[in-house]
């Protein structure tokens, strides 16, 4: 409603709710004068540099807000309400009034914060969860209502407003603010909105359209709020698409130099503002923007006058700043408007401005046949800069399952080819093939291990194993299944145990290899998670591992590592198997999930001998892999592994101490980096513990005040909860959860 420039730091404190942020500035000397301006308002309290006292913080109170209404072209006469101070306009205050000031926006305080206040990453992260209805809302609960005449819905959970969600928070479509320690099954690599790059000056009409009421000349007060967003190029399409009724009609019979040259006026002129409503307006204003100017110095512990102007220096910076960058310097934890200026984030910019990436998200090309010219330099650039030891060669898919459903396919064909001493296939192998028999569909198969998880395509699902639903119904193969070590945890105080029971399944594997070789029906290839995440977070030590791909080279299988869940950095290192300590872990390794891509990486022998054998339409997708190079230039440049480490640490520290604290309810608390898991009493508690996670704070659907708790977990197995949060989650995030974990699970007592 304020329509103003903002021109100096204190606009920065004075800045109306969802009011834009102003037009990047570049150059350090935009910096000096800001320094120059802070100063002159300096000496307009107290002539000095020294403590900030009264006089200062009034002053700047003062000319922050007298800007904010001085600006308003709607009302022009707003300067003389502003004789000396910011909470009265001279005889129009009272003792009442100032009270009702100071309380009306008590509600909105704690739901806005300046972006100086209490979290320097507000553009990149909130700084709690906050709810506001049960999980699903009633909006959740109509949209899955409607879903569900489409098709079978029950899967849903609630829906998501990806616009609003941010870093380590999930907004749901009611407004409900989640912590998210399970990032859609593990595939959020570094944060929500990250990749989100467009430049702050791209106005987007059809977005902004939907925000403004239609516009009957009787609701002025919630119209021009809307307005102000607009830049002035676009009022003449705003007005066309909202006046209704005589506004519509008087607008539409201006003459065209008119109605292009329209000014905000034309409709306050004949505006029923009264005088009292604006005064009362602005008072408010200033009312609240006085107490987040207290809270944002209490917080940021500003003592002094050169504490302050360094504090609005760097938050302007910022705030000139797109919005990544603007997260870079946050996260750099500047101090002086010198240090945020060094500050610079390339690869962001670079992605920014680069106008040939557009190409890669207008088009999807059929990569196997017509791939761009760039493509080859992506890859390189790309996946092939965390290529696994040994792996030379990668394959683009899509999702995890069509990956491994390929992955599955190059070891049948490089098995066969090897048979056949790499001779070409002959006439009865082509014309069997076409009728499903052999030997052009040879009986081979694919060891898997009980509690898997591998995708739920054909070849998939007959290698999953920790879901009855998952399978049911469904025909599939007569394939060897292995038991998967059962470990007691801690595992330092269980090793005799545990070795016996690694040793076992060992042995077993050994013998399904040899018997369904009798059985004419030869293991082609081994494929193991390096830690089994749907099927409940199953551990195993690196020799078993180690000592698995002895057995497979021993038997002539291929080795298939299945990367889908654990790769991408979350156990502290990129690739779960690299915790094994072996240069040669894998013959093939596949990925999807935080990788943003699917495909595999294998080994120079595994390559097909033909095209198309290997093949599908997309064979990927471009644009993720542009988006794959931010996240791993992101990952290295902010240490974002050894991140992860500190912060399992922390995490699997405060679960020991809940599982101490409640062991009738928790048990076996286990993981590698972040990725960790808990075993609950029953399957029902489990259950019932992740949705009061949501919910936590409401008693009796009474949903009249927000609560600040809600975080969303996940279940594997029949009674683990997972935790899959993003690479970006702190220390303090995991005491956030640590805390409510505790006092929900102190109902379970």
């Amino acid at each position: 409603m304020f329509g103003h420039e903002l021109r100096t730091p204190v606009d920065l404190v004075f800045r109306p709710p969802s009011e834009p942020p102003p037009e990047p500035r570049a150059g350090l000397d935009y910096f000096s004068e800001l320094r120059n301006r802070l100063r002159e308002v300096h000496k307009l309290g107290s002539g000095k540099s020294g403590p900030m006292t009264p006089v200062v913080q009034g002053r700047i109170l003062l000319q922050g807000h007298r800007r904010a209404i001085s600006g308003s072209r709607e009302i022009p006469h707003a300067r003389r309400f502003w004789p000396c101070d910011p909470w009265g306009f001279g005889p129009y205050s009272t003792p009442q009034t100032l009270r009702t000031c100071r309380t009306v926006f008590g509600a909105w305080v704690d739901g806005y914060v300046s972006k100086a206040a209490i979290n320097t990453q507000a553009d990149y992260d909130y700084d709690r969860p906050l709810m506001k209805t049960q999980v699903p809302g009633p909006r959740s609960q109509e949209l899955t209502k409607q879903m569900g005449q489409i098709q079978n819905a029950s899967a849903i959970n609630f829906f998501c407003n990806y616009e609003e969600s941010r870093g380590n928070y999930l907004v749901d479509v009611d407004g409900n603010r989640m912590l998210d320690v399970y990032t859609q099954i593990s595939s959020i690599p570094i944060a929500r909105r990250w990749s989100q790059v467009a430049p702050r000056d791209e106005f987007q009409v059809s977005r902004y359209i939907k925000m403004v009421p239609d516009f009957t000349g009787k609701e002025v007060e919630k119209y021009f709020p809307h307005f102000k967003w607009w830049p002035k190029q676009y009022w003449t399409l705003l007005l066309q698409c909202v006046l209704k009724g005589r506004a519509q009609e008087v607008y539409s019979v201006l003459p065209i130099e008119d109605s292009a040259d329209y000014d905000k006026r034309h409709i306050d002129r004949n505006s029923v503002i009264i005088r009292e409503q604006t005064r009362q307006t602005y008072v408010e204003f200033a009312a609240e923007k006085a107490t987040l100017f207290d809270r944002w110095c209490q917080s940021e512990g500003v003592t002094s006058m050169d504490k302050l102007k360094e504090l609005i220096l760097v938050e302007d910076f910022r705030n000139c700043l797109p919005d990544n960058v603007s997260t870079y310097v946050a996260e750099q934890k500047a101090e002086t408007i010198s240090q945020a200026a060094c500050y610079n984030h390339p690869a962001l910019l670079k992605v920014i401005s680069d106008p040939n990436n557009a190409s890669a998200f207008v088009n999807r090309p059929a990569l196997g046949i017509l791939p761009p010219e760039s493509f080859v330099d992506k890859l390189t650039q790309g996946l092939l800069t965390v290529a696994p030891s040994g792996l030379n060669r990668v394959q683009n898919m899509a999702c995890g399952s069509c990956s491994n459903e390929n992955a599955f396919k190059a070891m049948f064909i490089w098995y066969r080819n090897k048979e056949r001493g790499h001779s070409a296939p002959s006439e009865e192998d082509l014309s069997s093939c076409m009728i499903n028999q052999t030997p052009g569909c040879p009986e081979l198969s694919i060891l898997s291990f009980a509690g898997a998880f591998h995708g739920r395509t054909m070849g998939c699902l007959a290698t999953t194993h920790s879901k009855p639903i998952h399978k049911l119904d469904v025909p599939s193969f007569d394939w060897p299944i292995a038991p998967f070590p059962r470990l007691q945890y801690p595992l330092e105080e269980h090793v005799r145990e545990n070795t016996q029971e690694e040793a076992r399944c060992l042995e077993e594997v050994e013998d399904l290899i040899i018997k369904w070789r009798h059985k004419g029906r030869p293991v082609a290839g081994i494929v193991i998670e390096p830690i089994q995440a749907e099927g409940g977070d199953n551990h195993a030590s690196a020799d078993f591992f180690k000592n698995l791909r002895n057995i497979a080279r021993k038997h002539g299988c291929a080795f298939h590592a299945d990367e889908v869940q654990t790769g991408g950095g979350a156990t502290g290192k990129f690739w779960a198997h690299e915790h094994w300590g072996s240069d040669d872990p894998a013959d093939i390794v596949s990925f999807s999930k935080k990788i943003l891509t699917g495909g595999f990486y294998y080994r120079d022998e595994l390559e097909t001998d033909k095209p198309y054998r290997i093949f599908n339409t997309w064979m990927g997708d471009p644009s993720k892999n542009l988006l794959l190079a931010e996240v791993l230039n992101v990952i290295h440049q902010e240490n974002l592994l050894a991140e992860v480490t500190r912060t399992g640490k922390a995490l699997l520290s405060g679960l020991y101490e809940l599982q101490a604290k409640y062991p009738a309810i928790l048990s076996r608390a286990r993981g590698q980096g972040t990725f960790c898991a808990i075993d609950i009493c029953k399957g029902t508690v489990r259950d019932s513990l992740i949705l009061q996670a949501r919910n936590k704070g409401f008693k009796n659907k009474s949903f009249s005040n927000p609560t600040t708790t809600g975080v969303i977990l996940g279940g594997c197995g029949d009674c683990s909860i997972r935790f899959r949060p993003a690479l970006i989650f702190k220390e303090h995030h995991v005491h956030m959860f640590l805390n409510i974990f505790n006092d929900l699970l102190a109902t379970h007592k």
